[in-house]
């Protein structure tokens, strides 16, 4: 039986490993409108597993934190904090890898003009693949120190 976490971890998982290796893969000179396409699809689906992890997983695991160790608050607001930028992140990128994809068979072959942005794209692209993970580690780091945290007497 899956609890209701890995339920909605594992779509996000398999969203993000897939927009990871597409950012991953080399611009093969001539081949940018094949190369930003699947980079532009990718966004889509980990927004919409991103968007549903924060809202039915997070929110229930920051009540859970609270719930066991009050003093955790704080801790639990700068989590939430992060999946507000992490979601401001994702729009940002999602919106350049549509300009990009627009503008891709216009400025192809000669991807030299756009190169700056691209590699934007896949630094910062890569960069939130590994916060988001980071992300999903501190939340269950978290969890299970606010539920067997030594609390002295209290316990």
């Amino acid at each position: 039986m899956s609890t209701d976490a890995e339920q909605y971890d594992q779509p996000l998982r398999d969203a993000l490993a897939a927009l990871e290796a597409a950012l991953e893969t080399p611009l093969v000179p001539g081949d940018l409108v094949a190369w930003v396409t699947p980079i532009q699809q990718g966004f889509a689906p980990v927004g919409v597993y991103l968007r549903r992890q924060i809202e039915r997983v997070h929110t229930h695991q920051f009540d859970r934190i609270k719930h066991e160790d009050l003093g955790l608050a704080s801790r639990v607001e700068q989590l939430a904090e992060e999946d507000r930028e992490l979601l401001q992140i994702l729009a940002d990128l999602s919106q350049l890898s549509e300009r990009l994809s627009a503008v891709s068979t216009a400025v192809e072959p000669d991807e030299a003009a756009i190169e700056p942005e691209l590699q934007r794209l896949v630094d910062e692209g890569l960069a939130f693949v590994i916060r988001v993970r980071k992300q999903e580690s501190a939340i269950a780091t978290w969890l299970v120190e606010s539920l067997d945290r030594d609390r002295g007497d209290v316990d």
